[in-house]
């Protein structure tokens, strides 16, 4: 591990540029655990709902829920994801945005997901993200987050490919809680879990819905 005293940002873009075909095809099947998450998600929307799919990467979510009738928009800032999420999911919409200046219309979808998206950003651009999730979620609109638990930032050796590198922040499931709550959502369903494709590191689920304006 490193510390961290180099541009995040660009350091995750280039990294998933370069590793988007191993991504995709390590990533592109929901294991058990993550299928049992998006079903308790689709059951909190209404039909048809309108779902934003934050830091979509290679579309694998966006397949998904787009292929069960649900109106679509994956959103990422990596060229190379987009372009293979556009083949995977041709019935979803897609658009190249940083998360952290997404724009959309206010009370605009009635889902988030963000699925390993928290993870690349820093812990101080956490609750700016979730405020315009907030912003952009319609009453009672639902949120989804999930995220490896653990300590601190850090900068360390790509597992697809160690020739490059990765930044993640780790998050204590009751201070993801917290940052949720704050944002104006009540807390649906919380848990703890391995999954098979990360099965040394626990992954937080958090579902919430909108309930107040800020």
């Amino acid at each position: 591990m490193k510390k961290v005293n180099v541009d995040v940002h660009k350091l995750v873009q280039n990294t998933y540029d370069k590793i988007a075909d191993k991504y995709h095809e390590r990533y592109s099947e929901y294991s058990e655990f993550f299928l049992k998450f998006s079903k308790e998600f689709m059951n909190l929307l209404p039909k048809k709902a309108r779902i934003l799919d934050l830091g979509c990467g290679s579309g694998r979510d966006s397949k998904f829920f787009s292929e069960k009738g649900y109106k679509v928009t994956g959103v990422d800032f990596s060229e190379n994801m987009l372009a293979i999420a556009k083949k995977v999911a041709p019935k979803a919409k897609f658009i190249k945005q940083d998360l952290r200046k997404i724009k959309f219309l206010e009370n605009s979808f009635d889902g988030v997901r963000c699925s390993f998206v928290l993870l690349h950003l820093k812990r101080n651009e956490i609750p700016s993200l979730l405020h315009k999730i907030h912003q952009i979620l319609k009453k009672n609109g639902v949120l989804f987050i999930s995220t490896k638990q653990g300590e601190g930032e850090i900068v360390e050796k790509e597992s697809l490919d160690q020739s490059f590198e990765m930044f993640e922040t780790f998050f204590q499931k009751d201070e993801l809680e917290q940052l949720v709550i704050d944002a104006g959502f009540e807390l649906l369903l919380t848990d703890l879990g391995y999954d098979r494709y990360e099965n040394d590191e626990k992954i937080i689920v958090i579902l919430a819905k909108k309930i107040t304006e800020l």
